[in-house]
Parts: structure tokens; sequence; C-alpha cells
């Protein structure tokens, strides 16, 4: 995933994600991963690796990093919330390879940039304890609804008119498809 640090101001958040999740609406299990602009979260405009979960549709259960028991941490070198960089701009795009996957005791582990940041534990979840029913992958802005829009990755407004499509300007490098064999 191509990561950016888009200019943002202090109401507004940007992040691109891939999205695993199984389960009925109301009992939705997920998992979201990718890079976050987030100041009203981290208290910066740094571009950041970031997690979420949830077991029950973002009722009550699930949060962001490590702000509640769920993510089990593993890397010292790299953890949920750490700043990302360098970043992508006009003339170079940097990548940072995330990897979320099922493990055969029914843990989701993370990696990104070549290791393992941790995992989510199977008994966390009810519906995604052996597999995912669902992969996505995008962007999420988010600002007050009498403000200006939040720029996009690519630090332009979204428009017909102009390239600024998430799959235009992101793309997956590699697929892998692995079988739990247990």
């Amino acid at each position: 995933m191509t990561v950016y640090n888009p200019k943002l101001i202090d109401c507004q958040f940007s992040e691109a994600a891939i999205w695993l999740s199984n389960g009925p609406p109301d009992q939705l299990n997920s998992i979201q991963v990718g890079w976050t602009v987030n100041p009203i979260l981290y208290g910066d405009f740094r571009t950041r690796l970031f997690g979420y979960w949830t077991v029950d549709g973002f009722k009550q259960t699930g949060c962001f990093d490590m702000r509640c028991s769920g993510f089990v941490q593993r890397s010292k070198e790299l953890t949920l919330g750490s700043i990302l960089e360098p970043t992508s701009n006009e003339t170079h795009q940097y990548e940072n390879p995330f990897n979320v996957f099922l493990d055969k005791t029914g843990n989701w582990w993370l990696s990104a940039r070549d290791m393992s940041v941790g995992y989510w534990p199977s008994n966390l979840f009810t519906s995604m304890s052996s597999h995912a029913a669902d992969l996505a992958f995008g962007g999420v802005t988010y600002n007050d609804p009498n403000k200006n829009p939040p720029l996009m990755s690519t630090s332009l407004y979204p428009s017909y008119n102009t390239k600024t499509n998430f799959l235009e300007k992101k793309y997956i490098c590699e697929y892998i498809h692995m079988e739990n064999d247990a």
C-alpha cells in the first residue's frame, strides 16, 4: 500500500486500510489495518500504522491500536501507532506492505515491513476465528460537515475530472492466498 501524509486540519482525518470481516452487521467481526493521519486520535499530523478491531459491529467492543486489550504486540521495532516514514509525494511513491493472515491456531497476525508486528488472538472473535468472508481495501476521510473536505492521500480534492481515484494511485503489489491446514 502506498503511504501518504495528506495535509489536514485538527477536525479531520484520512486513512487507507485493508478490512477483513465476517458475520452479520450487528455481530460483525472486523480487523482493519493500514496508515492514518489522525490528529484527533494521535495529537499530531504524522502518518502512522494503525489497527482496529471489533466483534459486535462497532457498538461496544474494539479499539484502535492497543488502547484496549485485544491486540498482542510482538515486535519491539514496529508497533501499532508507529510513525511511518518516508511518505509519498509528487515525485516518489513509497510503499509499506501490510499483511494480515490467519495462522493454524486461529490468531490473526499483522506483518509490516517484513516483520511480525503482533496478532489478534482467536478467542477475541466469534465469527472470524476460522476465516474472514469479506476483504476490502480503500480510503476513508472525515471532517466537520461545516468545513471543506479533507484532502485525499494524493493531496488533491476528489473530482471526476482529476485522477484522485484510489485505484489509480495505489496498487496491490502481490496477493497470496494461504490455506489454513488446521
